[in-house]
């Protein structure tokens, strides 16, 4: 029931180094140009007449290597990485060519890993992410980025050694790095608890157990999670398209792994769904609910590119509890209703992480009761669509306006008017949503 902060793989982007050398053409009356399309054929033609002038031939390397940036810049790789190798080719030995190359091929493996749901899954599980990797490894070892992204590869498959292997690599290359100390000490977390786990495997999720609590009456792991897809995904006209990590703990364990996660928190997702499930716990039905609201986690994850309000990530995870799991609670919300004291929208991001439980309760309790109006008023597809817009439009007020018509404040206005006779009829009668 919680979601800790996703960090996007890399969060610097790399600056493609441009070089510009003068291109001077040995045809009488031709004038220097950035149009490259007719330059590069200029170039060409006079290249061919003269191969040993390192004068044409360092002109027309530098317009391939031009020309390639340009297609990177509109994320064009394909051309991009063709050019450049064009470039390469002329000059073999050059360390800024080399440089520029290894950049692009990072920036065409990273984007294939933060939008992996645009492939399909029969074709692609990371291969082609990490291949490119390793080819701007080998163009430039010092890429301390492409290190930091292979080992994001590496963890999200569950490769754990190859991926703090990665990591490590990157930490000799950038030793102050937060973001590379913050994935070792995760990892090496992660590690302690997961060396005796059981891993089982199906075509959506790789699923480590604790041995321990590896057997639960009446409950099937796998069942409960291909269930949930199937439910999930229809709901939010979702097609999961990459295998997703299922680490299921012991509590102690959890709260020695997920080490930000609130107290009161029995399960999480971080790009990974992880859920606390102990030999003594007998509520089958609010573990099945747990594992419905972490995997709407990573659905939305994957729609949106993580471009949601924590609150509103929130709200859904809770309406499809509500679906098809076990109904939420509303007395908090009922509460602050009677003492008007709801949550500022400004501030309800900070207030589900609070370690004031009441407090986060309420934040739980309004962010879904938000979603079910906009699905009662609004309906499903249109949810669905702002999901697909956020991932484009990151501002939720702006993305609301789009898909909804209405401003966001006109919406959450009206909420607090359909609210009065939500919580009377709730309070009375908590009845679950039909199937």
């Amino acid at each position: 029931m919680h979601i800790t902060k996703k960090k996007k793989a890399i969060q610097i982007i790399v600056l493609i180094l441009l070089i510009m050398v003068p291109i001077r053409l040995s045809i009488a009356d031709a004038q220097p140009t950035y149009n490259w399309p007719v330059t590069i054929q200029q170039l060409e033609t006079v290249h061919a007449q003269s191969p040993d002038d390192a004068r044409i031939t360092d002109s027309l390397a530098n317009a391939y290597n031009n020309y390639g940036i340009e297609f990177a810049n509109n994320k064009n790789y394909t051309e991009a990485e063709s050019y450049l190798q064009k470039s390469l080719a002329l000059l073999p030995n050059s360390r800024a060519i080399k440089v520029n190359l290894s950049g692009i091929y990072f920036q065409h493996a990273l984007d294939l890993f933060q939008n992996q749901a645009n492939i399909n899954y029969n074709s692609y599980n990371h291969s082609d992410a990490k291949q490119l990797t390793t080819q701007a490894l080998s163009l430039n070892p010092q890429n301390s980025y492409a290190y930091i992204l292979l080992g994001d590869i590496e963890y999200s498959n569950q490769n754990m050694d190859a991926a703090q292997s990665a990591w490590e690599r990157a930490a000799t290359l950038v030793p102050d790095s937060e973001p590379v100390k913050q994935r070792l000490a995760k990892i090496t977390r992660e590690t302690q608890s997961e060396s005796t786990m059981v891993t089982k495997y199906n075509l959506f999720f790789i699923i480590k157990t604790d041995p321990s609590i590896e057997k639960l009456a009446g409950f099937d792991i796998n069942q409960t999670l291909d269930t949930t897809r199937m439910q999930v995904s229809q709901d939010l006209h979702y097609t999961q398209t990459n295998k997703i990590p299922v680490i299921v703990y012991t509590t102690s364990s959890y709260r020695d792994t997920v080490v930000d996660a609130p107290e009161w928190s029995e399960g999480a997702y971080d790009g990974k769904i992880r859920i606390v499930l102990t030999k003594y716990k007998n509520n089958i039905p609010l573990l099945k609910s747990t594992i419905v609201h972490e995997y709407t986690h990573a659905v939305i994850a994957d729609i949106t590119g993580g471009n949601i309000p924590r609150w509103l990530n929130e709200g859904i995870a809770k309406y499809e509890e509500f679906k098809h799991g076990i109904p939420p609670r509303i007395n908090v919300l009922a509460l602050a209703y009677n003492t008007n004291e709801f949550i500022d929208w400004d501030n309800i991001d900070a207030a589900l992480v609070s370690p004031n439980k009441n407090e986060a309760l309420l934040a739980y309790q309004q962010s879904f009761s938000f979603v079910q109006y906009l699905v009662e008023r609004y309906g499903m597809s249109k949810l669905s669509s702002l999901l697909v817009t956020l991932k484009i439009t990151p501002d939720l007020a702006t993305a609301v306006e789009q898909v909804y018509q209405t401003p966001l404040t006109t919406i959450q206005n009206n909420w607090r008017i359909w609210l009065v006779e939500h919580i009377k009829q709730w309070a009375e009668e908590p009845v679950r949503m039909q199937q």
